[in-house]
């Protein structure tokens, strides 16, 4: 004989068979199920939205690319030279090396090459990075450029850091300065030349 139990209105006949519970249970859990599965697909999609506008804001302007372009220029030229591991000539393209430079950057180098070899004859740009990459090699001092990596780049206004590596070792920074519209190497800050 089965007994029906009712609580609160109505008239107690719901079906409370083990088959009916279980029923309604799978049914409750189904659209639980389906509750998180749209929950976790909204979720998804602003993770998504917030991670393309992070990239975004992260991603280099043009600015920045076209300093990031001058520093591996650089060292391009470099790497070109150490092809030609012959210490007492250089194979660097020096009026390219020039062009990359401020006017300030090319005044200073300058002076380092009169400077570096006592001779007070009249130096040019070019002839003072031959000079100076010639020194470098024969002292040991020449930065090995292989394998250039331009790691970031923050440019404001008409001045910008590019961050770089070389090869496998620590990171370093080269300035940058806007001069007639191009970027080019800004002089060092330890002084020097005009």
């Amino acid at each position: 004989m089965a007994v029906g139990v009712g609580c609160g209105g109505g008239d107690g006949g719901g079906d409370f068979s083990p088959s009916a519970v279980s029923e309604q249970s799978a049914q409750e859990q189904a659209e639980a199920q389906a509750n998180v599965r749209d929950e976790t697909k909204t979720n998804n999609a602003e993770v998504q939205r917030e991670y393309q506008l992070r990239k975004q804001a992260e991603a280099p302007t043009e600015e920045e690319r076209e300093a990031g372009q001058v520093a591996a220029d650089f060292y391009a030229i470099l790497a070109a030279d150490e092809a030609a591991k012959t210490p007492d000539k250089t194979a660097v393209d020096s009026g390219v090396f020039c062009e990359l430079m401020s006017e300030q950057a090319r005044s200073q180098t300058v002076h380092y090459a009169k400077v570096a070899s006592g001779i007070g004859r009249e130096w040019d740009c070019e002839s003072a990075v031959e000079f100076l990459v010639i020194r470098a090699k024969g002292t040991g001092t020449m930065v090995a450029a292989q394998g250039i990596e331009v790691i970031g780049v923050n440019a404001k206004g008409d001045r910008a850091i590019a961050t770089v590596r070389v090869g496998k070792g620590p990171a370093t920074s080269i300035s940058l300065v806007r001069e007639d519209g191009e970027w080019r190497l800004a002089s060092s800050s330890r002084g020097g030349g005009g």
